[in-house]
């Protein structure tokens, strides 16, 4: 008897994996159907190789370091770094594709800087990259965020990020998801 039942994909909001979850894992299961919005820590998925299984116009958002081992330009290279995983994001989904980078960061990312950045995420994910969900970034830590609006990216400083107040928009079915809940959140 397998300890692990099948759950529908309905009944969930966000698919999150990470190392080879992105490189393997995730294309496998677009390939199956999966469309689940994403968060792919690591961004694994940004790669040639998987472009032609990558759906078109689902939300995925990748975290990246760039002291990974994934980043073969080195440390201080963030910009060549940033550049071929966007180059890698099939035309198709740019804009519903977004990158946030966190400088020096290796490829296992510490647990306080994901308490704060993967609800974050995840809501974004979840909103369809909404203005209104954008992440406001960490408190102490300078991140980039890549998107179609901005696809060499712009720094999210952490004085900036404590400030930034979204304006007010037509609200999205996501406005009343605060980012902690969007990791607790499953369909009903």
């Amino acid at each position: 008897q397998s300890v692990l039942s099948a759950v529908p994909e309905a009944h969930f909001n966000c698919l999150v994996c990470g190392s080879r979850g992105g490189q393997v894992t995730l294309p496998a299961l677009w390939l199956l159907g999966c469309r689940l919005p994403c968060v792919v820590l690591n961004g694994g998925c940004a790669r040639q190789a998987v472009a032609w299984a990558w759906p078109a116009g689902l939300p995925v958002v990748l975290l990246t370091g760039g002291a990974d081992f994934f980043n073969e330009h080195g440390v201080d290279e963030d910009s060549a770094y940033l550049d071929e995983l966007w180059a890698a994001v099939p035309p198709a989904n740019r804009a519903s594709t977004a990158i946030l980078h966190v400088p020096r960061m290796y490829h296992r990312f510490e647990a306080g800087l994901l308490t704060v950045l993967l609800p974050q995420l995840v809501r974004y994910a979840c909103c369809r990259l909404a203005s209104e969900a954008v992440p406001t970034g960490h408190h102490q830590i300078e991140t980039t965020l890549v998107n179609a609006a901005s696809p060499k990216g712009y720094v999210l400083r952490p004085a900036v990020a404590r400030q930034i107040v979204q304006p007010p928009k037509a609200r999205a079915s996501c406005s009343s998801v605060s980012a902690t809940q969007a990791l607790h959140l499953r369909r009903e």
